[in-house]
């Protein structure tokens, strides 16, 4: 008997019209054992024809997870983690899930260790962990059955998908190094970031292999404002290039310069890491280290994914890496054999002048 119009269909209705058990239309549902391709077929035949609709809640207490991946961010979305946080939600959605965002102000064990126990309440299939800072430790998480990703960084048993941020910077470095530049400064992101000190380990260790001393360090926060007020140390330093540790800090260093009237590339080469949107329509365009944020977010679901269909041969505190590009534009350029400079008459100059 089919159910007449207006009536909820039910799972019941579903195994008559396919002629099988109600625990196996839950199995085809569900994915939780074998049915012949036979079988699922006419199920899934039965649920098309019968427009049926799961109900979430009686799902998660027949399975007790729900069809939900949770999401651990960091409070002030930007470009590249929202992008990445769409592409957890684009496939998650075609896979028939929903997503559960948490966002924390400060990334400690603490809160971080509060937003697993209130996705766990909710019963949710995995969980994506994206806050990649020095010092969290999955083993200060409450032990959990239910599967986590880390996205960029986390020590324990958690498996984790980044983007090989070593590489991207020995390719920034490399690029100035071939363009003939010795002092290469180095505008660095937080000490509190694996992304900040895997980038300025790659400048390092590129500058060492070529025979080159590192040039001037110094520490931003990744905004415009703290690669603006750093870059006037750049002109005391008598660096010829700068890798800049993202593409926000870069932003403010070509800011000064071109307040200062320093020409870049041909007094100073820049180059920065992320390749944000704006980054080809800046003045002068941006050389930088590019990544698809994007995928990121996509190959972290697919890793979530194989964990909570328990697939073979993934193993505990694994890591898969993404391999950067340098995308090369104008901001760099040959090293002159001696650099000019004019007087500024941006803010940065009339606060000096005013100062005392």
């Amino acid at each position: 008997m089919t159910p007449t119009p207006g009536q909820a269909v039910s799972i019941a209705d579903v195994a008559r019209l396919a002629k099988v058990s109600t625990m196996t239309v839950s199995r085809v549902l569900n994915e939780t054992g074998p049915v012949s391709q036979r079988t699922r077929a006419a199920v899934l035949e039965a649920v098309a024809a019968l427009n049926y609709r799961p109900n979430p809640a009686a799902r998660t207490l027949s399975t007790g997870r729900s069809k939900t991946i949770g999401v651990i961010t960091l409070e002030g979305f930007v470009e590249g983690p929202t992008s990445t946080l769409a592409g957890i939600e684009q496939d998650a959605r075609e896979l028939g899930y929903s997503v559960s965002v948490s966002i924390l102000q400060r990334p400690t064990p603490e809160s971080i260790a509060a937003a697993v126990d209130n996705l766990r309440s909710q019963s949710v299939a995995g969980i994506v962990l994206s806050a990649p800072h020095i010092g969290l430790d999955d083993s200060l998480i409450p032990d959990s059955t239910v599967p986590m990703v880390a996205v960029e960084g986390m020590h324990g048993r958690s498996p984790v998908v980044a983007v090989d941020q070593h590489r991207g910077a020995s390719l920034a470095t490399e690029h100035l190094v071939g363009l003939g530049h010795v002092r290469i400064g180095h505008i660095a992101g937080p000490d509190d970031r694996f992304e900040a000190l895997e980038r300025e380990a790659g400048w390092r260790d590129t500058l060492a292999a070529s025979g080159l001393e590192p040039g001037p360090l110094s520490r931003g926060d990744w905004s415009p404002r703290s690669g603006y007020e750093l870059a006037e140390q750049l002109l005391e330093s008598g660096a010829t290039a700068v890798f800049c540790a993202n593409d926000l800090m870069a932003l403010g260093v070509l800011r000064l310069m071109a307040e200062r009237g320093v020409d870049v590339p041909g007094d100073l080469s820049v180059v920065g890491f992320d390749d944000i949107s704006e980054a080809g329509y800046l003045t002068p365009s941006l050389t930088t280290v590019h990544y698809d944020f994007y995928q990121l977010g996509r190959r972290t679901l697919e890793r979530l994914m194989a964990d909570i269909g328990g697939a073979a041969g993934v193993e505990e505190g694994s890591r898969i890496l993404m391999q950067p590009s340098l995308v090369i534009r104008e901001s760099s350029g040959a090293r002159r054999a001696t650099r000019r400079r004019k007087p500024g008459s941006g803010p940065a100059s009339r606060q000096r002048e005013g100062a005392g």
